[in-house]
């Protein structure tokens, strides 16, 4: 009867190695996962800081770009609005010019 709870004690004590081998590699495994998922939530976050810089240089440049082409646009129409002055003004000094003036109408022959 010693034998068989001989037996049943040496079968519980690899029972009990074999859990604590099992338990032991399965600590291991999950500090690997542990480190492994803060690695990857590092690089996430690496990633996440990188796209969002990305977008803000990307949108600070099309704002410039949009600016640059207003203030382009501005200068083209005050330079339109200058010319248009101008030939205005040339055009009634031009019409001025052309019609004779009344005292002079009395100093053309034949009146």
């Amino acid at each position: 009867m010693t034998g068989f709870l001989n037996q049943g004690l040496e079968r519980l004590m690899f029972l009990y190695e074999d859990a604590c081998g099992l338990n032991k590699m399965l600590e291991i495994k999950l500090k690997k996962a542990e480190e492994t998922i803060a690695d990857q939530g590092m690089i996430a976050k690496a990633q996440s800081q990188h796209y969002e810089d990305k977008f803000k240089t990307v949108t600070q440049e099309a704002k410039a770009a949009v600016n640059t082409a207003n203030e382009d646009a501005q200068a083209k129409l005050d330079a339109a609005q200058l010319q248009f002055e101008q030939d205005k003004t040339s055009y009634r000094e031009g019409l001025k010019g052309s019609v004779p003036k009344p005292w002079a109408l009395n100093a053309l022959p034949g009146m």
